[in-house]
């Protein structure tokens, strides 16, 4: 390979040192030959060893391309996928406070408060704290819940997801006529910006 391209570069540098540093492009190209005809007839010049190195170096980078690619595509996801810890080993939430605060979500759906429920959403969250889209919600879990008749067990994590915390909790309220079990999560200002029910 090293004495084809050395031979490349002196021929090139002896028909430019001919033109004296005056290169119409054009000409060069028609005194020289066809471009394709030139590599294609440098290429018949390279020995099978030179091929194989050209080959073996050419596989190499490659490889090295892709491990690269991949290990930047395994640390993305491992960053994009959500990660659970012990609510109680949390430096933002306390337990506490998020199980206070799931029971007063739970509280104000109940009572069919949606505005007070828009002012403790996130802003993506309230487009959809709307009666009509929340009645027909609870209408899908089951037709008449009764009321509520007590809170039961809870259970509480944190979630790390793209860098950002959140507190998710998921509660067990048993009604008159059925059992519904609320997964919610609060960001770290304490804002409702997840609701599920089933």
């Amino acid at each position: 390979m090293t004495t084809s391209y050395q031979e490349i570069r002196c021929q090139l540098t002896t028909e430019l040192e001919e033109y004296g540093g005056d290169i119409d492009t054009k000409e060069l190209i028609k005194r020289m030959g066809n471009p394709a005809e030139i590599a294609e007839e440098f290429n018949e010049n390279f020995s099978e060893d030179e091929k194989k190195k050209y080959r073996r170096e050419k596989f190499l980078k490659i490889i090295a391309w892709v491990a690269v690619v991949l290990v930047a595509l395994i640390l993305l996801a491992y960053w994009a996928l959500p990660k659970q810890t012990a609510l109680e080993n949390s430096k933002i939430f306390r337990e506490d406070k998020v199980v206070e605060q799931a029971e007063y979500v739970i509280d104000l759906l109940d009572e069919e408060n949606y505005d007070k429920l828009t002012e403790i959403s996130d802003p993506v969250l309230k487009d959809y704290i709307q009666e009509e889209y929340l009645e027909t919600v609870k209408e899908e879990v089951f037709d008449d819940w009764g009321k509520q008749v007590s809170i039961g067990k809870t259970y509480t994590a944190e979630i790390t997801q793209m860098g950002k915390k959140s507190a998710v909790i998921e509660v067990h309220v048993e009604y008159e006529n059925t059992t519904v079990i609320y997964t919610l999560s609060f960001n770290d200002d304490m804002m409702l910006q997840g609701l599920f029910m089933k």
